[in-house]
């Protein structure tokens, strides 16, 4: 997208130096056009083999680098023809800055047809690569999704098994602390019994005697 605004603005500085007369605003527009060029460059070696400052990874896809440097685009060759050719109108000298000049009519020509469409393609299928990158994207955080709802499902089962598994416990707990608490008084009963027996037998087997 940027190289497609590049392109138009160098042909537009490009138009308006040839047409205005004023040589102070020429050589401004002619700055401004090369300034443009150097920029519509770096940004296509940018996008080529990349450009942290720029912000372009570089690393096209297959197609794309077919699209640069295969037929039928070969669109690498299209904008290093065309910056030479803007470069070279910066350097003509000013009796032949007429818009009759070779340069400026390859100029626009190229920036309205052949460039042109061969920059919107590519742009066309960085858009494709990048919906195609989103769509994944995407895909993947509704897998995600879905393992994080499967795992906090299993996170609740467990844990409402650990619940029932301690209130199972604490049952168990109060039911061990009865029976030990009956074990305890089956033992005092026993003892008193033990105690009251004794005498009670010693009386019993002393009545007759006694009689």
């Amino acid at each position: 997208g940027r190289q497609r605004m590049l392109s138009q603005q160098a042909a537009l500085f490009a138009l308006r130096q040839v047409c205005t007369q004023d040589s102070e605003k020429q050589e401004q527009l002619r700055q401004n056009m090369l300034a443009t060029i150097e920029l519509m460059e770096r940004s296509h070696q940018g996008l080529i083999n990349g450009d942290a400052e720029m912000k372009l990874p570089g690393q096209p896809s297959e197609t794309v680098q077919a699209m640069y440097f295969e037929s039928p685009l070969y669109l690498d060759r299209q904008i290093r023809d065309y910056i030479a050719q803007v470069r070279a109108l910066a350097q003509a000298p000013r009796e032949e800055l007429t818009q009759e000049n070779p340069y400026l009519q390859s100029i626009l020509k190229v920036s309205a047809t052949d460039l042109l469409e061969a920059i919107d393609a590519v742009v066309s299928q960085y858009q494709k690569e990048s919906d195609a990158v989103q769509l994944n994207l995407e895909i993947q955080k509704a897998q995600l999704y879905q393992q994080s709802c499967a795992a906090t499902a299993v996170a609740q089962t467990h844990a409402q098994q650990l619940e029932e598994t301690l209130q199972d416990l604490q049952r168990t707990q109060a039911l061990l602390i009865q029976t030990e608490k009956l074990s305890s008084i089956g033992q005092m009963v026993a003892s008193v019994a033990h105690e009251i027996n004794n005498p009670v037998s010693f009386i019993y087997g002393n009545l007759r005697y006694a009689s």
